[in-house]
């Protein structure tokens, strides 16, 4: 019958899109509604619910009616199949999106395309103590080679770089974390739909159709008939816990003998009631919907609390979690049953730092090795010495694939962090650390450009082949020495890198050459015995050189000239000439120091926590802290929570007394006239009920609950505002002492420096003779100086890498405790990336044409790559 069609296609109802649909409208509502104050609007923060289809987990099925995953093979033969047509119809492989791809691979190559370029080989400058030794080079006596120990972890894949700021950017769609506060914000909503809905008038409709069949031996048999009874009703719920309801009911039937419908009675009826104690009033029936509201409030608060917190995880590898705060309505709902490692954006580039400074101290004890051997092949070392530095370097190469295998592992766990599968090549972009890098690069360029003027100098005989061979026992003429240590002393890049040892050295230099060989002698003579505090003469080093070039070229009044004495007296003009250009390397060590990047500042409402008086500072932090933190706020309002439950539980207490009215008005029988109600056919009653209040058990315990509970909620508040300072003031002291310690390892890395310096200005000059000639590197007591000099120098290496680590790590400290400060007082705003747009030097977000819309599911990946999705997808 068309009627009974009409019915059972209603009854179905809306379809599933129909009513999702409306309930992600109700949600956006309330999430517009609630987010009025900028501190926690998430309006534009990527709070919505369904997978971003640039993620990994992105689902590119319909929502209502998602495929069926992989099974369990077992599960699956062990237990019977609930939904067999759907499994038949609708199973597929669960795919996994791919767009974070195509966001990497732009995010490569705009990286890589900003970059510059490296330095040609020309403009690089030269190694310090003669030739680097390459990676592939072997040394005899080292051990493994550079190469192979580079081998042991190396990977050929072309890895992704990315910076700070696009880790967060990719975190924001990708991070299964993320999604997860997302979704249980939106869960914390529906509760509130739910409670307006208890609000606004409900409508009730049902009908029941009964088909009846009558036998001849029952009265009005035989026969057949359809009764179709229906009702209506609308009910309404008031803030006063009065309830209206209103009713209506008819029957229609239908004899299948003759076809008449026929209308039986309606009735319509109407109640009302009023509690008057127990249930009755504003406190007890809006308190479901208050309670729900507020706790909205509270999650859309910690909502964006989770963010910035996740902004600091990411960045700092902090914990994620809000311990010991909690935020009520966040944690609805089932997320990511495994939690991802904090590992970090700058602490893993603090491990790429550690290896790359390994690599540099191993690639100096090499060219000490290098160095080491030839000074054994003259003598002047023995294989103690050597022994010693090889075990520096056995040591430096164990450290160094320890170091690999750190970064490769928290590579892998930042990659868990971003949502990434860990075989995903990676590399990060080390801008956070470029100041520290190029800082340190200048003293090593510096102590390089200081080395080679001390090889080319050292060299001058063998660039002229006199040593070869051809001149065996004389030399037959005189090499141009002093011209080449002028122009070193004035043209080479150390020197040209100062100011004052380049302006003032040409006329101080003219000054004692315009001197006699006698004066230059009485002014540097020393005493016999020389005192302890003997004060070096002024240009003392300049006139040594003075007197060790005419030494040299006094040599040549008379023919012939030995190789072996010439080379003497070479040495000692090269010797002393090093000496003089110390003074070039300190200079450039004092303008270094002037160019050390300053530390970011910390400004607070015009007070800068860094310099400013510890109190004064303080004062200045807890008062934003106090003013901002989501955490106190949620605890102020849980504890006027508190506060109205105790009026709630005490109405509970109270007898039952309510006021009601009832009406009842049916149709006129058997006429046909469904709408013919009212008149002298209506009944009317006043119904006044009561209950005393004899058993109250259960209500007295969970009054008394309410009033523990609310004197827990003050102390709560207590509690949290005293952590939260406590937590605000630690970080600022954090912050004071990090910057400090800054300024401490500056100075450290600066005398680090200086002693590998020292150490090898030591070692590579030629001793005081004591009775003789001797050759560089010998004493008396040459092999206790030897050895001396060889832990001196090994010793400083070791302390200058330690210096160096130390300063990578401390510059990333002072960057995490800034970041962790501003977030912990509430001034870390993000933009809609999720990057802390107040962050000095904040790249920009990546253009739109940077950025293409994602591939659709099942496009080719990189073929570089391979195929990274699981092996049921392929």
């Amino acid at each position: 019958m068309p009627w009974l069609a009409v019915i059972l296609i209603a009854a179905v109802g809306c379809t599933r899109a129909f009513f999702r649909e409306r309930a992600d409208r109700d949600v956006e509502a309330l999430l517009t509604e609630k987010s009025i104050d900028p501190r926690w609007d998430v309006r534009t923060r990527n709070w919505f619910a369904y997978p971003d289809p640039r993620a990994r987990f992105a689902d590119f099925d319909k929502p209502d009616k998602p495929k069926k995953p992989p099974d369990d093979p077992a599960a699956a033969a062990l237990s019977p199949d609930s939904q067999p047509l759907r499994s038949h119809f609708h199973s597929g492989p669960d795919q996994e999106g791919v767009g974070y791809l195509e966001f990497l691979r732009h995010c490569d190559q705009h990286n890589r395309n900003c970059r510059p370029r490296p330095a040609s080989d020309e403009e690089k400058p030269a190694a310090s103590l003669g030739a680097p030794v390459q990676d592939a080079a072997y040394v005899p006596g080292a051990g493994a080679t550079q190469a192979s120990v580079d081998a042991v972890l190396k990977t050929n894949e072309s890895a992704f770089l990315i910076t700070l700021e696009q880790a967060e950017e990719l975190a924001q769609f990708n991070s299964r974390e993320l999604q997860d506060a997302r979704e249980n914000l939106y869960l914390a909503a529906l509760p509130v739909t739910f409670e307006r809905f208890q609000f606004v008038p409900q409508f009730f409709a049902g009908v029941e159709a009964i088909r009846t069949w009558r036998g001849s031996g029952v009265a009005g048999g035989p026969g057949s008939s359809w009764n179709v009874n229906s009702t209506g009703s609308i009910s309404q719920l008031f803030p006063s816990g009065a309830a209206f309801v209103t009713r209506l009911a008819n029957q229609l039937v239908i004899d299948l003998g003759t076809g008449t419908p026929q209308v039986g009675i309606s009735n319509l009826t109407l109640s009302l009631t009023q509690p008057l104690l127990r249930g009755g009033g504003w406190a007890v029936t809006l308190e479901p919907l208050t309670q729900a509201e507020r706790t909205l409030v509270y999650a859309v608060r910690g909502y964006a609390r989770y963010r910035t917190n996740y902004y600091v995880y990411l960045a700092g590898g902090t914990d994620l979690s809000n311990a010991p705060y909690t935020y009520p309505g966040l944690n609805a709902g089932v997320g990511t049953s495994i939690q991802a490692p904090s590992a970090g954006y700058l602490p893993t580039l603090l491990l790429f730092h550690q290896v790359r400074n390994e690599q540099e101290n191993l690639a100096a004890l090499y060219r000490y090795l290098v160095l080491y051997r030839e000074y054994q092949k003259r003598g002047d070392f023995s294989e103690l010495q050597v022994g010693q530095v090889e075990q520096q370097i056995f040591g430096s190469q164990s450290r160094l694939l320890q170091r690999r295998q750190d970064l490769q592992n928290g590579l892998d766990q930042f990659k868990l962090q971003l949502g990434l599968p860990t075989r995903l090549p990676l590399e990060l972009d080390d801008s956070p650390t470029q100041p520290m890098s190029n800082m340190l690069a200048s003293g090593v360029r510096a102590r390089e450009e200081f080395n080679a003027v001390h090889d080319d100098a050292e060299d001058f005989f063998d660039r002229h082949q006199l040593l070869t061979g051809a001149f065996p026992s004389v030399l037959p003429f005189q090499l141009p020495l002093r011209e080449k240590i002028e122009s070193l002393a004035l043209n080479s890049p150390l020197t040209l890198a100062t100011k004052e040892f380049r302006t003032t050295l040409p006329e101080r230099w003219a000054n004692w050459r315009a001197k006699t060989t006698d004066e230059l002698k009485a002014i540097v003579k020393k005493p016999t015995p020389l005192p302890i505090d003997w004060p070096e003469p002024k240009d003392s080093r300049l006139i040594e050189l003075e007197l060790a070039l005419r030494a040299y070229e006094q040599l040549w009044t008379k023919k012939p000239v030995s190789v072996s004495t010439a080379n003497e007296l070479y040495e000692e003009v090269v010797s002393n000439f090093m000496r003089v250009m110390t003074e070039a390397r300190g200079e450039r060590r004092t303008l270094l120091r002037a160019t050390w990047p300053a530390a970011p500042g910390v400004n607070l409402d015009g007070t800068d926590v860094l310099t400013a008086d510890l109190d004064r500072a303080e004062t200045a932090t807890t008062q934003a802290a106090l003013a901002n933190r989501t955490e106190i706020m949620n605890a102020r309002g849980q504890m006027v929570d508190a506060w109205r439950h105790i009026a709630v539980r005490a109405n509970s207490l109270l007898g039952l007394f309510n006021v009601g009215y009832n009406l009842q008005t049916p149709s006129t029988p058997n006429a046909n006239e469904p709408f013919a109600l009212g008149g002298a056919r209506s009944t009317h009653q006043l119904v006044l009920s009561g209950e005393l209040p004899l058993v109250r058990r259960v209500e007295r315990n969970e009054y008394r609950t309410a009033l523990i509970a609310y004197q827990r909620a003050r102390r709560n508040l207590q509690v949290t505002e005293d952590s939260v300072l406590a937590d605000v003031r630690n970080d600022l002291r954090n912050l004071r002492v990090a910057a400090e310690n800054y300024r401490i390892q500056q100075r450290a890395v600066e005398v680090a420096f200086d002693q590998v310096e020292n150490s090898l200005d030591v070692l590579q000059s030629p001793p005081i003779p004591e009775g003789g000639v001797v050759r560089p590197g010998q004493s008396a007591q040459s092999a206790a100086n030897a050895a001396s000099l060889t832990q001196q120098l090994l010793s400083a290496q070791s302390s200058l890498v330690n210096a160096q680590n130390s300063l990578y790590s401390v510059w990333i400290n002072y960057l995490i405790a800034r970041m962790t400060f501003y977030r912990d007082i509430e001034r870390l705003p993000l933009d809609a990336r999720g990057v802390w747009i107040d962050e000095p030097g904040t790249s920009p977000p990546l253009g739109t044409e940077i950025l293409p819309a994602p591939e659709p599911v099942g496009a080719a990946e990189p073929e570089r790559f391979g195929d990274l999705r699981p092996a049921g997808d392929r």
